[in-house]
């Protein structure tokens, strides 16, 4: 049945892959106009449900019209793969669209354009990996493949009923944090990585990570007391946002923590940037090593043991959030969430956890001998107790 938002719908979703693979393949003879009209064609031809013979004619068609695309290479620019493969895949948009899948279908059309446009960076990033760190990809992609379907879906611990495959969305998450710093570390210049390294990796790499760059040379002293700012607020904002993923009402409160206290980590970041930057060199570790993964789930059992033996009251709660931020704020973040407390009490609980772990970021620059980083930035630390008071106020 034709509606007019699947026609809109189909049309743009064929003319945002079409407009990519125009612009960047500068393929004028195979771009908008065409992936608009293939995707068309897959509306149309599922739009019948009573004739499914029209829907084998249209995807037969755009088969054979993607092989010929290929075949005929000739011509320049030539036609790849990709491309070819493309025209089918906005043909099955289409039908998506024409089954009444419409939202789906511009998810879809998104997801491909963005696969298709970083197209080259993928392949850069690629060829840069080294053996260490495909190795450790393969590994994590087998347990993840080996244990994800063998895994029930909730466990009894203590009597505390714990999902297990939502602790296992964590590692993802977490693995897709690191994956970010990873990536920019790779592409962006030292001045733009730099801080997005430090904010999206954990609070003990990160610290690390400042203290290697001290004592590389004393003077990046500068820039590493503004990118401390970034380090503190970092566990607030991942932790935040975790908690809202296995915690959905969570969100709303959670943003105006993020908001307020990210502003004021912000300013103090802006007004602590040397006004001449020193370009810097930063290694980040591979996000796919499956040793991360296994501390992160020895910490969760030894918060959980901590919550049993605490009682689950708000004071234990609190305890418990305080000591597992200093091993590891996301894993106390998910286990105290996974005690099934109250939402206020969540709240603060993973506020009280950030900044036990944002304090374990010092003592690791004082113990790598960076502790005039600190010393610098004393007057500052104030702003650590933002995100809790925040938290405090609104509940």
């Amino acid at each position: 049945m034709f509606s007019l938002e699947g026609i809109l719908v189909s049309l743009l979703a064929g003319a945002l892959i079409g407009l990519e693979r125009e612009h960047t393949k500068k393929q004028h003879r195979v771009g908008m106009r065409t992936f608009s009209l293939m995707s068309l064609l897959g509306y149309v031809s599922s739009s019948f449900p009573e004739n499914p013979l029209l829907l084998d004619i249209g995807f037969g068609a755009s088969c054979a019209f993607a092989l010929l695309l290929y075949l005929y290479r000739t011509r320049k620019p030539r036609i790849g793969f990709t491309t070819s493969l493309s025209v089918i895949l906005v043909f099955l948009i289409g039908v998506i669209a024409g089954k009444g899948f419409v939202r789906e279908a511009v998810y879809l059309s998104v997801i491909i354009t963005t696969i298709l446009y970083l197209g080259r960076k993928v392949h850069r990033f690629v060829e840069h990996l080294t053996e260490a760190e495909v190795q450790d990809f393969i590994e994590l992609m087998i347990i993840l493949g080996l244990v994800y379907p063998l895994m029930p879906e909730h466990v009894v611990f203590y009597g505390l009923v714990i999902s297990l495959k939502s602790l296992w969305a964590l590692v993802i998450i977490l693995a897709g944090l690191n994956f970010a710093a990873y990536a920019g570390a790779r592409f962006m210049s030292a001045q733009k990585e730099l801080p997005l390294v430090v904010l999206l990796t954990d609070s003990t790499p990160g610290a690390a990570m400042l203290g290697e760059l001290y004592s590389q040379d004393k003077r990046n002293l500068p820039l590493l007391r503004a990118l401390f700012h970034l380090l503190l607020f970092g566990p607030f904002a991942r932790n935040l946002l975790l908690a809202s993923f296995f915690m959905p009402s969570l969100l709303p409160k959670s943003v105006v923590v993020i908001l307020v206290s990210g502003a004021c980590f912000w300013a103090v970041y802006k007004a602590s940037l040397p006004k001449k930057k020193k370009r810097l060199s930063v290694k980040v570790n591979s996000p796919f090593n499956v040793k991360e993964a296994v501390k992160i789930g020895v910490m969760i059992f030894v918060v959980l043991t901590l919550l049993s033996l605490l009682k689950y009251t708000s004071g234990g709660v609190l305890i418990a959030s305080a000591l597992g931020g200093l091993g590891n704020g996301a894993a106390a973040t998910v286990s105290v969430l996974s005690a099934g407390i109250p939402e206020d009490t969540a709240l603060v609980a993973v506020t009280v956890a950030s900044t036990t772990s944002a304090a374990a970021s010092l003592l690791i620059l004082w113990i790598l001998g960076a502790g005039r980083i600190v010393r610098e930035n004393l007057r500052y630390l104030p702003v650590m107790l933002v995100p809790v008071t925040v938290a405090v106020a609104i509940t």
